[in-house]
């Protein structure tokens, strides 16, 4: 009798398990290319994200730095009354507005401040803006309370513009735009420097004094004014 014979299983024949290998193998390239560009994908978008904060964090080379002022940055609000003070120990150096409520009284300090300060603006002017230094002496005489408010340096206009000032001093550049102007006052008389240029008794008493000078104000200048409640500069 005729033997019959035996049929392999099929997950026994060696054609079957190349099919599945190959397959495997396919798909696992085209998973690994999918992969891949999704890893270089992330890896363009991450560079992009980092080279973008990295410009938003850098600092412009375009943007115009801070000017420097001509004075320090450290004054800090102070009452005193009549005495001798000394700059740095008693009142921190720095610019300050100085006033007071009473009806007058004498300052001094240096060479740039010897003023009647008070209330009383037929005989005195109030908010004088000066600028102290270490080691210099400060003199309060007839007051009980002078105010010394740190004076903030603020924001100079495109062109120059109709400015006005109490007495004080003032810097070009950082008060007031360079330029020429036309300066007035409608106090009787008081005192008008611009370094070394310009030093006239400024007033509406002809006898004495002389109003609506021209002036051609250079960036880096000082202003000085004493004894004039109100001085108006004026574009040319």
């Amino acid at each position: 009798m005729k033997k019959e014979r035996t049929k392999k299983p099929f997950y026994k024949k060696i054609w079957v398990w190349a099919i599945i290998i190959i397959v495997v193998i396919v798909a696992a390239n085209i998973g690994g290319g999918d992969d891949s560009k999704e890893s270089t994908a992330t890896k363009e978008t991450t560079k992009a994200t980092t080279q973008k904060i990295k410009k938003e964090s850098s600092p412009s080379k375009n943007k115009t730095p801070k000017k420097k002022l001509p004075y320090p940055e450290t004054a800090i609000q102070t009452t005193l009354g009549a005495g001798t003070f000394s700059i740095g120990d008693d009142i921190k150096e720095g610019r300050y507005i100085i006033h007071t409520n009473e009806s007058s009284g004498n300052i001094s300090s240096g060479m740039g401040l010897n003023e009647i300060l008070g209330a009383d603006s037929s005989i005195a002017v109030n908010d004088v803006v000066t600028t102290f230094k270490d080691g210099e002496e400060l003199q309060i005489q007839g007051l009980n309370n002078v105010t010394f408010t740190p004076k903030v340096a603020g924001t100079l206009p495109d062109k120059p513009t109709l400015t006005k000032f109490n007495s004080g001093t003032y810097y070009v550049g950082v008060d007031i735009l360079e330029g020429k102007y036309i300066v007035s006052t409608n106090d009787t008389s008081g005192n008008f420097n611009v370094g070394l240029n310009v030093n006239e008794i400024l007033g509406t008493d002809a006898s004495l004094a002389t109003n609506n000078i021209q002036v051609n104000l250079k960036d880096g200048d000082e202003i000085q004014l004493a004894g004039l409640n109100n001085t108006t500069f004026t574009p040319k």
